[in-house]
């Protein structure tokens, strides 16, 4: 007899009284009958016997008979994540050029229907924002902004204007190309919606949160950054904001920043047009995109940037009104004066001691 090896690369789950085993390496789905289920638990139990649904399962995918695996060095959901997320179908995938643009052209038609707003507007108070100044950033050269760029801890709480905010949330997250010339050439569909930084299919699914500390000429508060008419919305006062330490994972330091951005993905823009789960990969790149021209704007105007992923998703939700939407904390920037230093002040003190 012929071992048999269950495959590493299937999970299963419960659906309205169906049992489905997910093969995420071959991004299939199948409804399980008992029997099935039962074979391939006493597989991994190590059962040795040969049974007549054995030849399904292979062809299936679901058994192997050799030792199939990868190595790994995280949990089962990373796992899933990665591995589920590659080689997806792509409708309009193929090796010939004239073909790859005919059928992306039709893919792109099929998903131009019922196109969720690209625009997001919170209700709340409106606060009109300066003009961005974007002379700031012509004061020193790319080059010299890439060296000086580096991660700070080390913050005074000293206030910064609501000009420079107002550039910098511009300059990061504001639609700063109102068209794109090359398409209209062509007579293709603009969304009238591009950033800085890139984003896959132009969606640009983030949103910015601005968490006021010590800015000038503004209320402490969360405020919601409307990029198409460049202006805050006021989610929360100063009163009904938590400690950002605790928020952020212990990280007192972020209390001494002037400000603070918490990016949000809004997924249902991207599920509108990409179906599938290797979406989710586009809207991390997206927002490591963002994260670095925030550094280095923030870096170009001679302050210092700090970001970071660690921080209670349940907690920012509630603070941000996100409950009950598809709109999701992704990351947390901020910016502040200080000297720059990579520790924080309770560190270095803590080391000196």
């Amino acid at each position: 007899m012929v071992k048999k090896y269950v495959s590493p690369f299937i999970f299963f789950f419960l659906e309205k009284g169906r049992v489905v085993v997910w093969d995420y390496k071959n991004h299939q789905q199948f409804e399980l009958e008992q029997s099935y289920f039962e074979r391939l638990s006493a597989l991994s139990q190590g059962d040795e016997t040969d049974s007549p649904i054995d030849k399904e399962l292979f062809e299936a995918n679901m058994i192997f008979y050799s030792d199939v695996d990868i190595e790994w060095g995280w949990d089962m959901l990373s796992k899933i994540f990665h591995i589920g997320t590659q080689d997806i179908p792509l409708a309009y995938n193929t090796s010939e050029p004239k073909q790859f643009i005919q059928n992306y052209m039709e893919f792109c038609e099929k998903v131009s229907t019922d196109i969720p707003c690209m625009f997001t507007e919170k209700i709340g108070v409106k606060h009109t924002l300066p003009p961005p100044n974007c002379s700031l950033f012509s004061t020193t050269d790319l080059w010299s902004v890439l060296q000086r760029r580096k991660t700070s801890r080390s913050f005074t709480g000293e206030s910064v204007s609501l000009n420079i905010i107002s550039t910098l949330l511009y300059a990061v997250f504001g639609n700063i190309h109102p068209e794109w010339a090359d398409l209209t050439e062509y007579n293709l569909s603009d969304l009238s919606y591009r950033k800085s930084s890139p984003s896959a299919g132009g969606l640009h699914p983030s949103e910015a949160y601005l968490v006021a500390l010590n800015v000038q000429d503004i209320e402490p508060g969360v405020y919601h950054y409307e990029s198409h008419t460049h202006s805050l919305t006021s989610i929360r006062e100063n009163k009904d904001i938590p400690k950002l330490g605790p928020l952020l994972a212990g990280q007192s330091f972020a209390e001494r920043l002037s400000a603070g951005i918490f990016i949000t993905a809004r997924f249902e823009k991207s599920w509108h047009k990409y179906k599938h789960s290797k979406a989710y990969n586009h809207i991390l790149l997206d927002i490591g995109h963002l994260s670095q021209t925030f550094q280095l704007c923030v870096t170009a105007i001679g302050l210092y940037p700090w970001l970071t992923a660690a921080f209670s998703e349940k907690q920012v939700i509630k603070l941000l009104k996100l409950e009950g939407t598809s709109e999701y904390p992704m990351f947390f920037v901020g910016v502040g004066k200080g000297d720059g230093h990579s520790l924080s002040q309770e560190m270095r003190e803590y080391l000196r001691n």
